[in-house]
């Protein structure tokens, strides 16, 4: 979460309610138990994009399963690029958006391989939006880590 933060904070500049939510968010994370703990991440990238100025639709629905990272949105229609979630991965997705209280994690039951492909598809959805995302280090660190 801290390199994600590193990432997309390039210019200094005072916006409170970045500070808040961010603040907000390590208090949450301290007094977690363990099933939050395991979908924070996911919970904080997806809630952070708002404070950049994009951020994925939450349209999701059984019939419009495919997930656009590049643009943002849910859709029936596979897009024409490589950027996109389908099915198990867009339905949690979407779970995610939809949880507003960090508590609310433990209800969404997630192995450590979907956490990963989720993780990746969240950092293709920064790079494509963020101009010099680049690639995050502390994926591939905590990836080898936890094998």
């Amino acid at each position: 979460m801290v390199e994600l933060l590193q990432k997309c904070l390039k210019q200094p500049e005072q916006n409170a309610e970045l500070f808040y939510f961010i603040e907000d968010a390590f208090v949450h994370l301290d007094q977690a138990d363990e099933d939050v703990v395991a979908n924070f991440p996911l919970f904080f990238a997806l809630h952070l994009t708002v404070f950049f100025g994009f951020r994925i639709e939450d349209n999701y629905a059984p019939e419009s399963g495919v997930l656009d990272l590049e643009e943002g949105i849910f859709t029936s229609v596979y897009p024409r690029h490589a950027h996109y979630l389908e099915g198990k991965p867009a339905e949690i997705t979407s779970l995610l958006l939809k949880t507003m209280q960090p508590a609310e994690l433990k209800e969404i039951r997630l192995n450590q391989a979907s956490r990963r492909q989720l993780l990746q598809a969240y950092e293709d959805f920064y790079a494509l939006h963020l101009p010099d995302f680049g690639k995050m280090k502390s994926l591939p660190v905590l990836k080898e880590l936890l094998s």
